[in-house]
């Protein structure tokens, strides 16, 4: 029979199968359960956001130890996980010397005006 569950129960068995898998040594598979904001929908999805394609594939690796003890665990073979990659545009760090004193004049354009002002010239 496949009991019904809060959102609340489903986030203490979550909690204890990624403390069970970080006691393990495994702590790529830890972080990838750790901090996620569940959504719970009427036909017992389990919906939750990853941070990018290498958290999926990890996840693919372990899902189904995780889905049985979600399943044992509230008594629901109906449960399954669907996840999706939030999609944040990924940032470019300034790396040499003339992007890093570009990105300053971009934050701090008073940085220009020194440069100009105190005759300092950058080898690059």
């Amino acid at each position: 029979m496949n009991k019904p569950f809060t959102l609340e129960e489903l986030q203490s068995y979550w909690i204890q199968f990624a403390e069970k898998i970080k006691a393990e040594g495994k702590s790529s598979e830890y972080i990838i359960l750790a901090n996620r904001e569940l959504k719970l929908t009427e036909d017992f999805t389990i919906k939750f956001h990853l941070d990018n394609f290498v958290q999926v594939d990890q996840l693919n690796s372990f899902k189904p130890d995780l889905l049985e003890f979600l399943r044992r665990s509230l008594s629901n073979s109906l449960i399954m996980l669907e996840t999706s990659v939030t999609d944040k545009p990924s940032e470019r760090k300034p790396y040499s010397q003339s992007e890093k004193l570009q990105h300053m004049i971009e934050k701090y354009p008073i940085v220009a005006d020194l440069k100009k002002r105190l005759g300092l010239d950058m080898d690059y």
